[in-house]
């Protein structure tokens, strides 16, 4: 502002200081944990879990149609295969897995044992692999189960077959919303039943039913029971 005073013009600096009420303390927390809050963050992290079922589900399907067309021709010359592989899709019962994931999507290898007078499996013993994980929470689950099958029907093209056995489940929970968090792992024994199609002379569809004894985690049990589909290739070599 210029005003005129004894003879002279001066210029006089005004200074305005606006307060605004607040009832929230001023400064900064550094007692907060810092959290997936911003959406950048979450993005990222759900491309991750993406690109990786991408890849299973890729790499999978692909070994099975390769080894697949391959193990057919040793078929058709009554060649048995002991080994087999397959994709599969486990959705959990328990609220706690379902949280991280409905559906968790894994790797599974079979190994064919026994075989009925038409050269199908009637005794497998298979090993897989899921887990997922989401903010601070993680879920892995690897059932390794002997199971029993019996075939209907002569059709070498589709034969149904049910069955059931035993399974030794490893399962590893994590809860809560920080790193501080214990990791819960347990080794139970669980039961098991399945069915499923054979398509071919190698391609096969299953769906399988485990029944695991809940895990204690911490002030909630875990139940890691549930169904898993799955498709694969009882491949030869």
């Amino acid at each position: 502002m210029l005003i005129y005073k004894n003879g002279e013009f001066c210029i006089l600096y005004e200074f305005i200081i606006c307060t605004v009420p607040t009832d929230e303390p001023v400064g900064i927390d550094t007692h907060v944990p810092w959290t997936y809050n911003s959406p950048v963050q979450f993005d990222t992290l759900e491309a991750h879990r993406m690109r990786n079922s991408l890849f299973i589900i890729f790499t999978a399907l692909l070994l099975t149609i390769l080894l697949g067309t391959t193990a057919f021709a040793q078929y058709e010359s009554n060649d048995r295969s002991p080994i087999g592989i397959r994709v599969g899709f486990f959705m959990p019962s328990g609220s706690a897995l379902s949280d991280i994931n409905g559906i968790y999507i894994g790797p599974m290898l079979n190994y064919q044992t026994k075989f009925d007078n038409m050269d199908r499996p009637s005794l497998t013993v298979s090993v897989g692999w899921f887990g997922d994980e989401t903010n601070y929470k993680r879920a892995s689950l690897i059932p390794l189960t002997a199971n029993y099958i019996k075939h209907f029907g002569t059709n070498p093209n589709r034969s149904p077959y049910i069955g059931g056995g035993v399974g030794l489940y490893y399962t590893s929970y994590r809860p809560g919303s920080s790193y501080y968090y214990d990791t819960y792992k347990d080794f139970n024994l669980g039961l098991n039943m399945v069915a499923g199609i054979e398509l071919g002379a190698t391609i096969f569809a299953e769906a399988s039913y485990s029944m695991v004894p809940k895990i204690s985690a911490g002030s909630e049990d875990i139940d890691f029971s549930g169904l898993c589909i799955s498709v694969g290739s009882r491949m030869a070599y």
